[in-house]
């Protein structure tokens, strides 16, 4: 069994929430943390194939997680080991996607960064990531960073810091609403049960007061979890939030956020019990469909959002597609036509070696044809898509 460690593997996260035009070229890339290597492909926005392009792997020191930025034009990288962790940038050829190396930071002012899940705003200028400031004292701090023109980093205001108690090692859920006005982050409190904090985002991306950061759950959740288990709608009007089993009598299933459009105060307004343990979840481009992925089961879900009243339901009678051994994370292309699932296991490898964690992923991936009318996937041509060693947060870049 794997480790129930409360960190995030991103967020298996897509990019961007553009309409795939004929001019453009949609590149994919995945975090192959067991394999040191990052995965590229172009992708066929016809049939949704993946094909390995721009001298893919591109050999890299056990990257975690993944967020593209600054015009499409950068990928950002965090993870590797210390010393030479942290976060690093990497210019995206426009014509194969290949990578080559631009800069690297192991602390930014204060604020030092490991394998922190980042994630980045919708206008593709600002990263967010999470790291302990060198102060004397263990506080952690969520900093925003604005990815310059030359693929460089740098720090955008203050770091927002945590208050005491809280654990957040740098791997907590992160999620950005799309319309720029706040940041979310999934943390446990001194009590160890979760906590969904928003915090307010200036229009230049920096962050400043946090919001009434809500109590996750009237349920206990368990919040020692190795899972990407945190998912915002293209509107930014709710927060999805995978909740698992801590210890008898507690809720299982998914718990879905309203959130204030005024305050960005997150309020739970339903909750959906589950018969499988699901992990992951990803919202679909429009907000109507909800993704979920078991690694207990090997299993993806799709599943209806009513946003009209704010409900979530079994779709289709709860149909269960197959996936690959040990999926970590679904992502949905720019398109909405096609559905993606990482089988690369939440193992690290630290994990591994302290034999905290088990292996037995299919390191590929999994591509569905997604009928948005009917909510159903059918397996794609080629699929499974083969990929490095602990293959896990996948985006997309379209490119002109």
């Amino acid at each position: 069994m794997r480790s129930r460690l409360f960190v995030l593997a991103v967020l298996v996260c897509a990019c961007g929430l553009a309409t795939v035009a004929s001019a453009q070229t949609t590149f994919v890339y995945t975090a192959d943390t067991l394999g040191s290597g990052i995965s590229i492909y172009k992708m066929n926005t016809t049939t949704g194939a993946l094909t390995s392009t721009g001298g893919s792997p591109f050999l890299n020191d056990q990257p975690d997680y993944l967020a593209s930025t600054a015009g499409r034009k950068f990928l950002v990288v965090s993870g590797g080991q210390c010393p030479g962790c942290g976060l690093q940038t990497f210019a995206i050829d426009p014509s194969t996607g290949a990578l080559t190396f631009s800069h690297s930071y192991e602390q930014i002012g204060a604020v030092s960064f490991q394998a922190t899940q980042i994630a980045g705003d919708a206008a593709g200028t600002t990263i967010y990531a999470q790291g302990p400031i060198q102060n004397g004292t263990f506080t952690t701090a969520l900093d925003a960073l604005h990815v310059n023109a030359d693929g460089s980093l740098t720090q955008v205001g203050t770091p927002f810091s945590f208050a005491a108690g809280f654990n957040t090692s740098g791997e907590a859920p992160l999620a950005v609403d799309p319309k720029g006005r706040w940041v979310f982050a999934l943390v446990a409190d001194s009590n160890n049960q979760q906590q969904l904090v928003s915090i307010a985002r200036n229009a230049d991306g920096s962050l400043g007061n946090v919001g009434n950061g809500a109590s996750l759950f009237n349920q206990k959740c368990n919040s020692n979890l190795l899972l990407p288990n945190i998912a915002i709608d293209p509107q930014g009007k709710n927060l999805f939030i995978s909740c698992n089993p801590l210890g008898a009598a507690t809720f299982e299933g998914i718990q879905v956020y309203g959130i204030n459009q005024t305050t960005g105060v997150p309020e739970r307004i339903n909750s959906f019990a589950t018969q499988h343990l699901f992990e992951a979840l990803s919202s679909d481009r429009q907000g109507w469909r909800v993704f979920a992925v078991s690694e207990e089961t090997n299993l993806v879900e799709p599943l209806d959002f009513n946003r009209n009243v704010d409900a979530i339901q079994l779709l289709n009678s709860g149909i269960l597609y197959h996936t690959g051994a040990q999926p970590n994370g679904v992502a949905i292309d720019p398109s909405n036509k096609f559905a993606y699932v990482t089988n690369g296991s939440f193992c690290f490898p630290k994990q591994i070696a302290n034999g905290n964690c088990t292996n037995s992923s299919s390191n590929n991936i999994s591509g569905y044809a997604f009928n948005y009318t009917q909510g159903t996937l059918t397996n794609l041509a080629g699929s499974p898509f083969s990929s490095g060693a602990g293959t896990r947060s996948m985006i997309f870049v379209q490119v002109p």
